[in-house]
């Protein structure tokens, strides 16, 4: 019922906003007055000034009476008497509100009433004012009502809706345990508008925590069969356009990725074959609504494909599909198409296939919308690898002169870093950089120009040729201040051995720098006047003309207003004059210590900051390696720039040679990798299993022990895995909750190929593993990445393998290595406790003969610090708790998660005599006995 239209004609002829105030203030005294009548007034008028408050609220006034009127209504057994009721009181009250209380009852009388209006009303209230109280008093009720099949499907609908917003407010009110065997009676709902909103609840539910809900897996599979079937089973009211039902199918693919890869054959049977008719079906249509329905579904099931480690064929027809949908018209399937492109791009079974799509990525690139040239130029960083990374070099600085402003700054970086990572020399290296710098100065940060100068200034051999290529350049006209400063300090440096090889004088070097000098800033500046002074130092100084002319140039600075700049004039102008002092005072750089690039830093932290929040990263395939497993396998020639196994704990080696192949494209491998000769002699305690065919080989592990490598990498993230006189096996991991993502580093030390090269991983029960392929031929001196994935399906004391074959001389070598893969890598720290909470739960766990809490006590060689012991439950995950423990004695605490949804606590009391400290007792507890044995092993294995 509308509000009494004389009202409201003359509250809109009102000429201002003071008149509007006045009658509005005249009706809100008047209507006070009618309630103050009490028991006197009828329902009716109560429900004729209830309209009247409520359209006075949407005008923008404060109604602060007449909420017990409201309330009042919600009870009345009148429908139209209850709809203004429930509207009004959704509207004015919330749900901190004194009077919410007082209205719940109601709601609980409507809700399992029989009436499916009054159900219908009661539930739309719920969801309005839903908070904690009502989730509390009301979530059964709505369950109930929800499981109800004798209730219309429309209140269902709203039921499931209802109980997703009181989850939401209060997720406690729906436990897995007693809800979760109802949803999988509930999924086999035959009204698809029901089994959509359950769906939307499931994927709520289960985005939290699905542990509990993995039985409705095979429900939603059989789901998506009904859908996708040659004739499905769908009313034409859930038909769009032909397509049954596209949100459902989007709804329930979504909720697939949230679980594991189904265990039951039949059903991972049954979802393959549903994505195989998703992927295989025509996604090109000239409608535009269709097409945008049609595209919603497959990148869905791209997605869940990739979760659920689906098949080379239907990952290749994915990467088809992906490919022609950047090609479309519509901005948005565009858009979509490239992200999953770039999702899929972390699958290495599919890297040859994404190569195929780069025409069309590379077109994107052009493209009118900011948004797909960003999502374009992320999958070109993305598939660049040894075979094309010069031609998507080439594209990319090609780009950079019409690139939108604001990615120049990102393009900038990921062209460096590209140049790094796959340059086939150094040489081809410092080309790249120096087009870079030239063409976009102002976008190139200083962590560029500061890498190139590092490498440089590492590699003699390019000194050079670095200096040439960049005074070539600065001969052309380059003139940007970045390109300046890089120049200015490279041929201060280099420029003397530059006029040694007879390609330039050192005047024309200063000239051509000099030339610059009044338009450059006073930081370029300053470098430039410690550039002349290098000049004088390098030869500079046996040339009267041109030591005048630097001379001058400082006698010019020397009262500048610039600090910085006056003392560097006034330092160098009295140098200069020292003669033979010159060039000891300003000897050559020192090399730079080897160290992990800034540049792939920075992208890795913009790409974790740009993680699609939808899906946790613990789910599906797309999580690994997201930037780098596009290059994980390609070779990393030019010394491992951007950082691998020269972060690793190797032993110090004797330099390499420099210049001793004559070529700029190998680093120094012996340095990098931490060989020596290789001609070890010490016995050792312990090795890998290695064999080899019949021959004088002897291969064997150098610089220490296969346990004793295996051990520390149990506690720490990088490290040597395996080392001979041939090959190193480094790795760098990270581990969140129940996923790792590993990088092995295979460096050849021989100065040969090591040829037919392969790893396999042991499949076992406990861990799944994805482990990508190792190139077959390794060059000398040089260094490979292979990715490798690890998801924890259930604790296990056992160890996870991988066995590696290659061939040196002839004869083929065969390594069989365990993974630093434990219980201990898939916990997560705990390190804030209070004491009632810990021992509350300490207490909870039964002793022996249980094996749920075990108890060692030890003796030790050497005295026992605490602060050693915290050290190792440090590198073990386990959080260190304070305050728990009196001194001497350590508590330590870890939550454990799984694929399969078995999570708990990991405690440790760790408790050491306070006399000789040579003595200690260790007790574990967890709620599984397998979880307690492992974290115990590995403990007593540290110590």
């Amino acid at each position: 019922m509308p509000a009494p239209q004389n009202f409201i004609s003359e509250v809109r002829n009102c000429t201002n906003k003071e008149q509007e105030r006045a009658r509005v203030d005249k009706e809100l005294a008047n209507i006070r007055t009618k309630f103050k009548q009490g028991a006197r007034i009828s329902n009716y008028q109560k429900k004729k000034y209830c309209w009247k408050l409520l359209y006075i609220y949407m005008l923008g006034y404060e109604v602060e009476f007449g909420h017990m009127e409201a309330v009042s209504l919600v009870s009345s057994d009148n429908f139209p008497e209850k709809q203004v009721g429930y509207m009004v009181t959704t509207v004015l009250l919330n749900e901190s509100h004194e009077f919410i209380r007082l209205v719940i009852n109601s709601i609980q009388k409507d809700l399992n009433s029989r009436n499916e209006d009054f159900q219908c009303l009661a539930l739309n209230a719920i969801s309005n004012l839903g908070g904690r109280e009502f989730a509390e008093a009301l979530a059964a009720d709505v369950m109930k009502t929800l499981c109800n099949s004798s209730c219309r499907p429309v209140v269902r609908k709203k039921a499931a809706l209802c109980l997703l917003r009181l989850y939401r407010k209060n997720p406690d009110a729906v436990l897995a345990d007693a809800w979760a065997p109802k949803m999988f009676s509930l999924l086999d709902e035959r009204d698809l508008g029901v089994l959509l909103s359950l769906m939307t609840l499931l994927c709520a539910l289960a985005s939290n925590d699905p542990e509990g809900y993995e039985l409705c897996q095979s429900k939603a599979v059989r789901v998506m069969e009904r859908l996708t079937a040659a004739q499905p089973d769908v009313l034409p009211e859930y038909t769009f356009y032909g397509i049954p039902s596209p949100w459902l199918q989007v709804k329930t693919l979504r909720a697939l990725q949230y679980f594991g890869s189904p265990e039951d054959p039949l059903v991972r049977e049954g979802l393959l074959r549903v994505l195989e008719r998703i992927v295989n079906s025509d996604a090109e249509h000239k409608n535009v609504n269709k097409s945008n329905a049609v595209q919603s579904v497959l990148i869905e099931a791209v997605a869940l494909a990739m979760h659920v480690n689906a098949p080379h064929d239907l990952l290749s027809k994915s990467v088809q599909m992906l490919g022609r949908s950047v090609g479309v018209q519509e901005a948005n399937v565009r858009y979509v198409g490239l992200d999953q492109l770039g999702r899929l791009s972390s699958v290495p079974e599919v890297q040859d296939l994404m190569r195929g799509e780069q025409a069309k990525i590379v077109s994107a690139l052009k493209d009118s919308d900011i948004s797909i040239r960003r999502r374009a130029l992320d999958l070109m960083y993305a598939i660049c690898d040894q075979t094309n990374s010069r031609q998507i070099l080439k594209e990319l600085l090609g780009y950079l002169s019409t690139a939108d402003f604001s990615i120049r700054e990102d393009l900038a970086v990921k062209i460096a870093i590209l140049a790094e990572r796959f340059a086939e020399s150094l040489r081809y290296y410092v080309e790249v950089v120096a087009e870079l710098v030239d063409k976009a100065g102002e976008f190139v940060s200083d962590d560029i120009c500061h890498r190139v100068v590092q490498i440089v200034t590492n590699n003699p051999d390019l000194q050079v040729f670095a200096s040439r290529v960049l005074y070539d350049r600065l001969c052309a006209g380059s003139s940007h201040e970045t390109f300046v400063k890089l120049t200015a300090h490279v041929l201060g440096e280099f420029g003397g051995q530059l006029v040694s090889a007879g390609t330039a004088s050192l005047p024309d070097l200063f000239h051509q720098l000099h030339e610059r000098f009044p338009a450059a800033g006073p930081l370029t500046k300053a470098l430039m006047l410690s550039a002349y002074m290098k000049m004088l130092a390098n030869g500079g100084a046996s040339d009267a003309t041109l030591k005048a002319e630097i001379e001058g140039v400082f006698e010019q600075h020397r009262d500048v207003g610039d600090a910085e700049l006056q003392q560097r004039a006034v330092e160098y102008l009295q140098l200069s004059r020292r003669g033979a002092e010159v060039p000891t005072v300003l000897a050559a750089m020192p090399k730079f210590p080897e160290r992990e690039s800034i540049l792939l830093k920075r992208i890795r932290e913009r790409q974790e900051a740009s993680e699609d929040a939808n899906v946790p990263l613990s789910k599906g395939r797309n999580s690994s390696y997201e930037g780098d497993a596009a290059a994980a396998s390609s070779a990393g020639r030019v010394g491992d720039l951007m950082g691998g196994l020269d972060l690793l704990e190797a032993p110090a080696a004797a330099p390499a040679s420099n210049g001793a192949t004559g070529s700029n494209d190998v680093g120094a491998v012996h340095d990098l990798l931490g060989s020596g000769s290789g001609e070890v002699t010490d016995p050792f305690a312990s090795a890998a299993p290695v064999s080899a065919g019949p021959g004088s080989i002897e291969v064997r592990p150098v610089g220490g022990t296969v346990d004793g490598w295996l051990n520390k990498l149990y506690v720490a993230d990088k490290g040597i895995l395996y080392q001979d006189q041939f090959l190193q096996i480094g790795v760098k991991s990270e581990y969140r909750q129940n996923q790792g993502r590993l990088m092995l580093f295979f460096g050849n030390k021989h100065s040969g190929t090591l040829e037919s090269c392969s790893c396999v991983a042991s499949p076992t029960p406990s861990y799944r593993l994805q482990l990508g392929a190792l190139q077959a031929a390794i060059p000398a001196q040089t260094q490979v990445q292979v990715p490798l994935a690890v998801s924890c399906v259930q604790p296990s004391v056992e160890n996870a393998e991988f066995h590696v074959k290659y061939t040196v001389g002839g004869q083929q070598v065969s390594v069989s290595l365990v993974l630093p893969v434990a219980v201990t890598k898939f916990l997560t720290p705990v390190t804030e406790m209070d004491g009632p909470t810990f021992f509350a739960k300490w207490k909870s766990i039964p002793g022996p003969p249980s094996n749920l809490k075990i108890q060692d006590m030890k003796q030790t060689a050497a005295p026992l610090e605490a602060d050693t012991v915290k050290t190792i439950f440090t590198g073990l995950q386990l959080g260190v708790c304070s305050g728990l423990a009196p001194e001497n004695n350590v508590v330590g605490i870890g939550q454990f998660y799984s694929e399969s949804g078995m999570s708990g606590l990991a405690m440790v009391r760790f408790e050491i005599d306070p006399q000789s400290k040579m003595q200690f007792r260790v007790t574990v507890a967890s709620e599984h006995p397998v979880i307690t044995s492992a974290v115990r092993d590995m403990i007593l294995k540290q110590l």
